[in-house]
């Protein structure tokens, strides 16, 4: 199933390389999901492993940042497990076919050769 997932990223991402060299980047990913109990709605966390292989997963992570909003689009995968107390668990991953930054850290907390975020457009130019 392909799905598209919004999220703050909750660890620092990791970037390594398989065995035959490819390069992989691991992204854990909390998204909000929104649900309704006892009559009232809630917003509860779901977790997202996000996976993208391939060049892009270099430059992404560089860029990306524990804390930080991004999004994904890939192949959603569910996996069913047994927790160690005994109780049937759901793990979700997301083999993603892309991935993008959907805020900029601030220029003092980026890396010399991140790129600069884009300037802010002047109110006058907004037709609405």
């Amino acid at each position: 199933m392909v799905a598209t997932a919004v999220g703050i990223i909750q660890h620092t991402p990791k970037v390594h390389a398989t065995r035959a060299g490819e390069r992989v980047l691991n992204v854990e990913l909390c998204v909000r999901q929104r649900a309704k109990k006892d009559g009232a709605w809630t917003y509860e966390p779901l977790w997202l492993h996000v996976v993208l292989f391939g060049t892009r997963a270099d430059g992404l992570g560089g860029m990306l940042r524990k804390g930080s909003q991004c999004g994904a689009t890939g192949q959603l995968h569910a996996r069913k497990y047994t927790g160690r107390d005994g109780t049937e668990k759901t793990n979700f991953e997301l083999i993603a076919s892309a991935i993008w930054p959907l805020d900029w850290t601030r220029r003092e907390e980026r890396e010399p050769d991140a790129p600069a975020p884009p300037d802010a457009p002047d109110e006058a130019d907004i037709p609405f």
